[in-house]
Formats: structure tokens, sequence, C-alpha cells
């Protein structure tokens, strides 16, 4: 979904990199998006799995429902995985002349 979702924005990064943004203005931007696209996921997730852990702490052996380790480093891993998916097609895109970009399709 990441990928796609950074590829539809071709033109859009096309007209910047043709108005003159840098190559690493337009990886912020993108970046910038997958995290907060990503932490509108992460964000409603965590408040479910918080409210959701009481009723499953019967089946949770030696780890406490609401484990602050969990509740920090898997919300993380998301986050950074969401943007380490967003790298390879936001530098593709910075690489494809601005012409090329707005002639295709």
């Amino acid at each position: 979904m990441i990928h796609y979702q950074i590829s539809r924005r071709q033109r859009e990064v096309a007209v910047r990199m043709a108005l003159g943004a840098l190559p690493r203005d337009v990886l912020e931007l993108l970046g910038r998006d997958t995290t907060l696209t990503a932490a509108a996921g992460v964000g409603p997730g965590l408040l479910l799995a918080a409210g959701l852990a009481g009723l499953i702490e019967s089946l949770l052996f030696g780890v406490r429902p609401l484990d602050p380790w969990t509740f920090v480093v898997v919300p993380m891993l998301f986050l950074l995985a969401a943007v380490a998916a967003a790298v390879m097609p936001a530098r593709r895109l910075t690489t494809v002349a601005p012409v090329d970009a707005l002639r295709a399709e």
C-alpha cells in the first residue's frame, strides 16, 4: 500500500522537482506523509489494544496486559517498517527526470 501511495504522487513530485525542489526535500515530504499515515493506524490500534488487553488477560502467560515494552516497541517497529517501505519508491521518484514523469501516463 505504501508503494502504491507514493507512486500515485509521481506527477506531484515531478512538478516539485521541476520547480527546484531538492531530492532531499522530496524524500522528507514523502517520509513525513508516510509516517503520519502509519501513525494514523498505529494510534487507534494502540487504543484498541489497551482496551482489549483486559479481555485477553487470561490468555497471557507471564506478561502483564498493559506491558509497557509491548506498547512502546511494537508501535515503533510498525512506524519504522512503514518508513523503510517508503524509502525505495521515494528514491526512485527522485531519480526520474521531471519531463519524463510528466509525459508518463
